[in-house]
């Protein structure tokens, strides 16, 4: 599920405390935080035939260092894993390690360098738990990397990240290159947000370029947003998603992907999900989701499942 728009893209994960469970912390400006997500589903998948089961959606656990250095600057560290392709019975698959890199706040600018996504994995409106079809045209490429650096400028009016990934050529982590570029900018309650990559899978490959747009209106009563994008001789794709507050502790979500495919026929896919919120716990929750795919040999698909995070 997509974040809420306009997010800072890494200091929100890093310094929000109301977000992460303090471990240790010192007078010397040194502090230990944890955040996890961990997400248990009973789901039927959309594929045609497929049969209900339990699903390891998310088992994560993020570390989170931080030194305060002055009143301009921190210096942090991430160190994240997780744990659900394990869970999932993928035979190979143990603990993975999916963050690691260090980096540098200084005020409103954000370096950070090493295993991390990249500036365009936050792009859209998607509001699923579960989808058949990739939610953007960047979510159908590759969103992270094992060499990224990342820098980020927040302003007043607007906020910028762009990412490279590095081609690494001859080192341990050799792999493909990418740039990206993130531009989200509001006025009142509407938001824009403009994503840009420029990628290539390996080294021999040549560069492919995405670009997508995205609107989002928050109506105080419910938000309404959509989104554009396209891949280079691929797949065009679209989202519609709508949210609402059925009580002060349930939330309902609405959304439709569309998906035009280069040569092949254009498919579609709706989804409708409802979350309850603990009142007592605000991150504790469970939730419904039911969608259906018309694309050849898959169709309907639902799920229900317990969500913590701390």
């Amino acid at each position: 599920m997509k974040k809420t728009l306009v997010v800072s893209v890494i200091t929100a994960a890093m310094f929000n405390t109301v977000n992460a469970a303090e471990i240790y912390s010192n007078d010397k400006g040194f502090s230990y935080e944890v955040e996890g997500d961990l997400q248990v589903q009973l789901r039927k998948d959309f594929e045609d035939g497929a049969n209900l089961g339990v699903e390891f959606d998310d088992l994560e656990l993020e570390n989170i260092f931080n030194y305060h250095i002055n009143e301009r600057s921190n210096m942090f560290a991430v160190l994240s894993f997780d744990s659900a392709d394990a869970a999932n019975g993928e035979s190979d698959a143990g603990t993975e390690l999916s963050d690691a890199y260090i980096g540098l706040t200084y005020d409103n600018f954000t370096l950070s360098i090493g295993k991390q996504d990249y500036a365009i994995d936050d792009f859209g409106v998607e509001e699923s738990y579960e989808m058949n079809s990739d939610s953007s045209g960047f979510d159908a490429q590759e969103d992270d990397g094992d060499d990224v650096i990342l820098v980020q400028y927040e302003h007043q009016y607007f906020t910028l990240v762009a990412s490279t990934d590095l081609e690494s050529e001859g080192t341990d982590s050799e792999g493909g290159k990418s740039y990206d570029l993130l531009a989200i900018t509001s006025i009142d309650n509407l938001e824009l947000m403009v994503g840009y990559q420029s990628q290539a899978e390996s080294i021999d490959t040549e560069m492919t370029d995405t670009y997508g747009i995205s609107l989002f209106y928050d109506a105080d009563f419910a938000t309404f947003g959509g989104d554009y994008s396209k891949v280079e001789n691929g797949s065009a794709i679209y989202n519609l998603a709508s949210t609402f507050k059925a009580t002060d502790s349930v939330e309902v979500r609405l959304g439709y992907v569309g998906v035009e495919p280069e040569e092949d026929d254009s498919y579609g896919e709706w989804y409708t999900n409802v979350t309850y919120k603990f009142p007592e716990q605000k991150k504790l929750s469970v939730f419904a989701e039911i969608g259906q795919s018309s694309e050849e040999g898959y169709g309907l698909g639902y799920l229900a499942g317990v969500r913590f995070k701390f």
